[in-house]
């Protein structure tokens, strides 16, 4: 299905799309709301800005996608690849990211506030002042994650403790840098 079918469908009132196909897509700035994507692939797609208010992207592809300043409020990204994808001041509040691999991403400034982050690989991933306040990282993977900056509020670590504060350092529980 080419982008403008796509788009096309979802104004005449679509919200179901399985097994789609969008790589290289330019949507920036798109207002999808409530969208129901499912097994789709928006390989190095542009999707900055765009809103995806309580939306699902179940088992979705979006490696190396850019989704700077993108809104994800309460979308659900279990099982999503989102591998070396830029989500730098993108909006995850509420969103369920569980089992989601979440590798190498640029998460700058976003919003992680409520966001479910349960059995989420977030290996190599940078958080620098990121917010993740009142999130579930329980069974989570941290790897060479960086939290410099990051803020703390009730967020429930991957051991299961509470942590709150502003990050000084990256000593994160389950936090290994790399040898420089």
């Amino acid at each position: 299905m080419s982008i403008v079918h796509f788009l096309e469908n979802y104004a005449a009132g679509q919200r179901t799309f399985d097994n789609l196909e969008l790589i290289q897509a330019s949507l920036q700035g798109a207002d999808l709301r409530n969208i129901i994507l499912t097994n789709v692939d928006f390989y190095r797609s542009n999707l900055s800005g765009s809103l995806f208010y309580d939306s699902s992207w179940i088992n979705a592809k979006l490696r190396r996608t850019n989704l700077h300043s993108a809104s994800f409020l309460r979308a659900d990204l279990s099982g999503a690849d989102l591998t070396e994808a830029d989500l730098s001041e993108a909006s995850l509040q509420a969103a369920n990211l569980s089992y989601a691999q979440v590798c190498q991403v640029d998460l700058i400034n976003a919003s992680l506030v409520g966001a479910k982050l349960h059995g989420t690989n977030l290996t190599d991933s940078v958080f620098l002042g990121a917010d993740l306040s009142n999130a579930d990282l329980t069974g989570a993977i941290l790897t060479n994650a960086d939290f410099l900056g990051a803020t703390f509020f009730n967020t429930i670590m991957p051991d299961g403790s509470i942590r709150s504060g502003i990050e000084p350092t990256s000593s994160i529980p389950g936090f290994t840098r790399p040898d420089d």
